[in-house]
């Protein structure tokens, strides 16, 4: 199957999204899949770029925004991958949203209503009302908390499945009117690169 994995996140720094996509994808593509992974470039503002890493085929999309701001808000971003979906050889069985910021969830949508792709939205964490966006400045509580609250729940109905890590979203996610099948799973780690060491070499690392 060709498979696709959208993140909004920035490639390799851009926090735990790009890292459960990466994992997921390498998994995939070894079960002999064709597996992508569109993220947002680190520095980019103009170009695509394209990676092949262990199989998995990282495209990483422009955006006009900074700092904290570069992560999954862009138009500019959002639209140059909607272009990039247009293209005729652009086609995916199942197209893989890690949550719904409008870089994710538009390219999203547009593949599964003009590309007939079967459409998989995963929730990553509880960033609107009640979650993260609470713990926020009081400026950037007042002008974020209400968009992300919109984007976090209002394209939840349109998935073909859901994946919730924990039973809190999947909770939540049924509470929106989400009727397509929900899997509930956990937060995963590296078992490859991360290595077990014995706890009094630990404690002498660390001062303890």
């Amino acid at each position: 199957m060709k498979i696709l994995l959208i993140i909004h996140s920035v490639s390799w720094k851009g926090g735990g999204a790009f890292f459960h996509a990466m994992h997921i994808a390498k998994k995939i593509s070894l079960m002999g899949n064709q597996v992508s992974i569109m993220a947002t470039s680190p520095e980019n503002k103009f170009t695509i770029s394209r990676k092949e890493i262990e199989g998995v085929h990282l495209i990483e999309f422009p955006d006009l925004l900074t700092g904290a701001a570069r992560n999954g808000w862009d138009f500019w971003n959002t639209f140059r991958r909607i272009v990039f979906m247009m293209e005729r050889n652009k086609s995916f069985d199942i197209v893989h949203c890690l949550d719904c910021r409008p870089v994710v969830i538009f390219p999203g949508l547009f593949m599964k209503y003009f590309k007939r792709a079967n459409l998989i939205i995963e929730w990553l964490d509880w960033f609107g009302r009640g979650g993260t966006a609470s713990e926020r400045s009081a400026v950037l509580r007042f002008f974020m908390e209400p968009v992300e609250t919109f984007f976090e729940e209002k394209f939840r109905k349109y998935a073909d499945g859901t994946i919730s890590l924990g039973q809190p979203l999947s909770e939540r996610a049924e509470k929106l009117g989400v009727r397509s099948r929900i899997l509930t799973i956990t937060h995963g780690c590296d078992i490859v690169n991360i290595q077990k060491f014995d706890i009094n070499f630990a404690k002498s690392k660390v001062g303890l």
